[in-house]
């Protein structure tokens, strides 16, 4: 059974595959500053 406590959004699980997929090397280190990077855009664009 999953501990649900530590679940992440499907959404953000998703985009995490996505990007490692589409990345294989990139390490988690760059996956995190690549995924910052993109909320900070989609954050400008929702505010704009």
């Amino acid at each position: 059974m999953p501990n649900l406590k530590n679940r992440i959004p499907e959404d953000v699980e998703e985009a995490i595959l996505d990007l490692t997929l589409e990345n294989p090397a990139l390490g988690q280190k760059r996956v995190s500053h690549e995924l910052r990077g993109l909320l900070h855009l989609a954050l400008l664009r929702i505010s704009v």
